[in-house]
């Protein structure tokens, strides 16, 4: 059996758009660490995705056709812990990832994931493999999840969760404190609904202001694509219209995979306005990778 493919990036990284590039050639899985998939049914879970303005590319059959009906699946795994140093032992994750790898029979698998960008180096380390990071820059990224309904965006309301979830970590420890946020317990759907309520209170009040988000959003951006620059056998960026960079990506991507694919009909967005992000964190963006870190 050929090795896996691993798909990594954050939300609004056209991870989908690559997933539909892939999976008529090989058993692709998109989303595998979507909190969803643990307390619904598949059809329900679909029928919602496919109802959501989410403005995703068009898929000839829904997004997680591939996915065994005999599903175990914890949603805590896609946020708790959010990072993983490569040496680290994460026993429940393990046997997920190869109950799914195990599902594609004699095929080759592939993962399309936005929850693994502090984790990338611990998938290489355990299930080896070829792993593509799809990058978008800080300002692509704050547009599109302001896109969806600004501060009130299921996209930020999910990075705010994720610090919360995980603010005694040493990756997110001085983001945490910076946001005032306190360690959030409780199961997925629980601790999203606090942070949620929280962060609505604190954008309300001006506690938190555009600066917050762009503070947010550069941390996971740095925090991910400086990850990937020591694991990732790829690293796909493409905000700018150049078709001799598509052609060439297109060719990176044949050649790493094995597999045709054709990027004619990739779209290129227009470039968001620059942001500058606070100098402190640059320092928590440090202290996050130095954890993850091969040590």
């Amino acid at each position: 059996m050929k090795e896996s493919l691993f798909f990594h990036g954050l939300w609004r990284s056209r991870s989908t758009y690559w997933f539909g590039l892939f999976r008529n050639k090989i058993c692709a899985y998109n989303e595998p660490l979507h909190p969803l998939l643990a307390n619904m049914p598949l059809d329900d879970l679909v029928s919602q995705e496919q109802k959501a303005s989410l403005r995703h590319p068009v898929l000839e059959k829904n997004m997680f056709a591939e996915f065994p009906s005999s599903l175990s699946y914890d949603a805590d795994l896609g946020d708790v812990p959010f990072a993983l140093n490569p040496k680290e032992s994460h026993e429940q994750l393990y046997n997920y990832i190869s109950q799914l790898k195990d599902a594609a029979s004699k095929n080759q698998s592939a993962f399309f994931m936005t929850r693994s960008s502090f984790r990338g180096a611990w998938f290489r380390e355990h299930f080896g493999g070829t792993h593509i990071y799809l990058e978008r820059d800080t300002p692509s990224l704050l547009r599109s999840y302001n896109s969806f309904r600004g501060s009130l965006s299921w996209y930020l309301t999910s990075l705010f969760t994720i610090v919360a979830r995980n603010a005694n970590h040493p990756a997110f420890k001085g983001m945490a404190d910076y946001l005032n946020l306190s360690k959030v317990d409780g199961s997925y759907g629980v601790a999203f609904e606090k942070v949620r309520r929280l962060k609505n209170e604190r954008f309300k009040q001006k506690q938190y202001t555009e600066q917050t988000k762009i503070d947010l959003v550069s941390f996971f951006h740095d925090v991910s694509l400086a990850h990937a620059q020591s694991y990732a056998d790829l690293i796909i960026s493409l905000e700018k219209e150049n078709q001799f960079d598509l052609k060439e990506v297109e060719q990176q991507v044949i050649n790493i995979t094995q597999i045709p694919i054709g990027l004619a009909d990739y779209q290129f967005k227009s470039p968001a306005k620059p942001v500058q992000q606070s100098m402190v964190v640059s320092g928590f963006v440090a202290d996050a990778n130095n954890y993850l870190s091969y040590k």
